[in-house]
């Protein structure tokens, strides 16, 4: 049994979160957000049994971009982001692990109908990256190609309300291998 609980009673610019699992009171956390200052929030999560088993962020936007830092008692070097949105274009960058890590996304959106991203990870420890490209029209068909040589596609066909079916395929340029599948939905 899990519970809940939140208040932004404390103060006008904190919202205080707690959640546990009653049946292990050592997994009691708590959370407190302060969004006291302008365009800035600032994020500090713990174990209410052990303070220094913690989580912090903090983000900060500054016109279309907006930066952030996210630390804990257990990584050492913090994670940082930063991403920027203009118009019908989003990008961003994310530092992890370390600093050994390096994501970077990019999505367009050519018009209502069209969308066209890709993202790049790199890891800086093992010297390698993984690039992936995809293309959406409508939401309801997408194809994407990975640096890994393969492409997938799916089609979405909504048959009623709460009824939908997914088809998708997979091929291997490299390989020849073709994997193919169908999904049905009903909500």
């Amino acid at each position: 049994v899990k519970l809940e609980a939140s208040s932004e009673k404390a103060h006008s610019d904190v919202k205080i979160e707690c959640k546990a699992d009653l049946a292990d009171f050592s997994k009691l956390t708590v959370c407190s957000t302060y969004t006291g200052m302008k365009d800035a929030q600032v994020k500090f999560e713990c174990k209410a049994t052990n303070p220094l088993d913690f989580v912090c962020e903090a983000t900060y936007a500054m016109g279309k971009a907006t930066c952030g830092v996210k630390f804990s008692a257990k990584a050492g070097l913090p994670d940082f982001g930063i991403r920027f949105l203009s118009g019908p274009m989003f990008c961003s960058l994310l530092c992890k692990d370390k600093l050994g890590t390096v994501s970077a996304a990019g999505l367009y959106k050519a018009n209502s109908d069209l969308n066209c991203a890709a993202t790049y990870d790199h890891s800086l420890a093992k010297g390698n990256g993984k690039l992936t490209m995809g293309v959406v029209y409508q939401g309801l068909y997408k194809v994407k190609i990975s640096q890994d040589q393969t492409v997938c596609c799916s089609a979405k066909h909504s048959i009623a309300k709460g009824f939908s079916l997914l088809f998708g395929a997979k091929y291997g340029i490299a390989d020849g291998n073709v994997s193919y599948g169908c999904q049905v939905s009903i909500e």
